[in-house]
């Protein structure tokens, strides 16, 4: 099956919407710029595309243009899982405790991710790279989930907003 990629356009923000065979990934769903962004841009986009559920969330880091259309999007979709890597959820910000207690009310789980952990959706398999779970917190952005995607015979890499230094290094 083929896979498409989304990339949206939500302004100063990341959201990602990967989607196989029936199944929907989405990495971060944030904006700086439009705080109604889920709303306004990715739910529609969601609708369609004909999205039904949705498997997994990534949460690379806990920034606000990461961040803020996930309330909406979990509010309106049966999701599964929200996964966000074990330094962000101990230093969480007020906007993701919020979105854990609004995913917790809507059944959907919160599970900590960190470099090993894979997952296989259809015909994708996407593997955490960094952070290592025993990796100190600097900040947001240095702890980012670092999300490498297989499918077919592609391989992309999202890197949440780690710098070039850690880039170069994975």
């Amino acid at each position: 099956d083929d896979v498409v990629i989304t990339t949206m356009n939500v302004g100063h923000g990341s959201c990602h919407i990967i989607q196989s065979a029936g199944q929907t990934v989405i990495i971060d769903a944030g904006s700086r710029s439009d705080l109604d962004t889920g709303t306004r841009t990715i739910i529609p986009k969601l609708r369609n595309s004909g999205t039904t559920t949705i498997k997994t969330i990534f949460i690379t880091h806990a920034d606000l243009d990461h961040l803020v259309g996930i309330i909406d999007i979990i509010q309106q979709y049966k999701t599964e899982k929200i996964v966000i890597a074990p330094q962000t959820l101990k230093n969480t910000t007020p906007l993701l405790e919020l979105i854990i207690e609004v995913a917790r009310k809507c059944g959907t789980q919160i599970k900590s991710g960190s470099a090993g952990w894979t997952e296989v959706v259809g015909e994708m398999r996407f593997a955490i790279l960094s952070p290592d779970n025993r990796a100190p917190y600097y900040s947001s952005n240095a702890t980012s989930i670092v999300l490498h995607l297989q499918a077919n015979t592609r391989s992309i890499l999202f890197t949440g907003d780690i710098d070039e230094t850690r880039i170069a290094q994975l």
